[in-house]
């Protein structure tokens, strides 16, 4: 007979035979006991025995599940370095005998293979520097477990937020605007669209070039390219600026030219009557243009521009009359515009070189 030590009752002994038995196999838990000592009697029918001890020890063995310990959200910059490392996953285990933890795994959630973890010891490093993009992915999930050799544990959830770097280049898309000539100062030519991927940066645009007679301005307050000196903007001298903008958000910056069409109106002070009468031959030209200036108009002031508004000839001729000579032979082939000022008015004549 079993009189003590038999906790939970994990034990049986027979009593004709004297073998002990397992009674309670839930009882045998090394990890809450690690021995049994049963006191037993034994009868010879009319006498009973002194108590002697029989000592059980327990044998540990593998059959706790390990549990990996919850980490706090990790944060790291994206794009860092393949290899750089992350952090370091840790688990405990129940059992007695010390683990050897192993087959550490990241099951789900490591969109582009953005990340590697060792299997013996749960460190996670980058695997793939290009999938860390905050502007595509800016959090990462990964389901992690990790093995004791037997069993497996349940999925952890790791979290890896990316911070957000300046590392993507501003850009304009915006690419042309039209205008009347002659419009006011400040006159709103059109918004100036620029983006960044990188998010709510503030951007800022300068004018680097094209902007002949200084016509235009740019308002960062507003986005707006704007009229700033009106007399620039004459269809007759510059029909067409090619501006080019750079946009920066202070590390990046990016250039795009932005076409602005100045539309012809009819001037107040031209004399459209008066200067109808003046011609010029042959048209289209291959080297010198004459043009037929009535004796009633005194021309002062003759220039010639391309089509993208750059002067590319300039003379002031004595109250020029009658028949007017231009050498175009220095000009490439191409369209111009011959522009002459005299008697307080304009004329423009639109001139093919061939």
């Amino acid at each position: 007979t079993i009189i003590g030590g038999n906790s939970n009752n994990a034990f049986a002994i027979d009593p004709a035979t004297g073998a002990i038995t397992v009674n309670s196999k839930a009882a045998l838990d090394r990890e809450a006991v690690s021995s049994f000592s049963l006191s037993v009697t034994v009868s010879d029918g009319l006498h009973t025995s002194a108590p002697e001890t029989v000592t059980i020890n327990l044998t540990d063995v593998n059959d706790v599940v390990p549990v990996i310990t919850a980490v706090q959200p990790i944060s790291i910059d994206e794009n860092l370095a393949n290899g750089t490392a992350v952090g370091t996953i840790v688990a405990t285990d129940g059992d007695v005998t010390a683990t050897t933890f192993s087959s550490w795994t990241i099951i789900n959630g490591n969109s582009g293979n953005a990340f590697a973890i060792d299997a013996a010891t749960g460190a996670i490093t980058v695997n793939q520097s290009s999938a860390l993009n905050f502007e595509t992915i800016p959090t990462l999930t990964l389901s992690v477990t990790v093995s004791d050799g037997v069993n497996t544990s349940a999925v952890e959830t790791i979290t890896i937020n990316l911070n957000n770097l300046n590392d993507n280049t501003p850009e304009i898309t915006s690419t042309s605007f039209e205008i009347d000539e002659n419009s006011p100062k400040d006159f709103v030519v059109g918004k100036v669209e620029a983006t960044d991927k990188d998010g709510n940066t503030p951007l800022a645009v300068t004018i680097k070039s094209g902007n002949t007679g200084d016509a235009f301005a740019y308002d960062n307050a507003t986005g707006n390219l704007v009229v700033n000196t009106v007399a620039a903007v004459d269809f007759e001298v510059n029909p067409v600026f090619n501006l080019e903008l750079e946009v920066s958000d202070g590390t990046l910056s990016s250039t795009k030219t932005v076409q602005v069409k100045l539309k012809d109106v009819v001037e107040t002070g031209i004399n459209e009557q008066l200067f109808s009468t003046i011609s010029a031959y042959p048209n289209p030209c291959s080297g010198s243009l004459f043009i037929e200036i009535p004796v009633s108009v005194v021309i002062s002031d003759i220039t010639i521009t391309d089509v993208n508004g750059k002067q590319v000839y300039s003379e002031q001729p004595s109250a020029a009359t009658g028949k007017h000579t231009l050498n175009m032979d220095a000009l490439p082939q191409g369209i111009y515009f011959v522009v002459l000022q005299g008697n307080g008015a304009k004329k423009i004549l639109r001139i093919v070189k061939q």
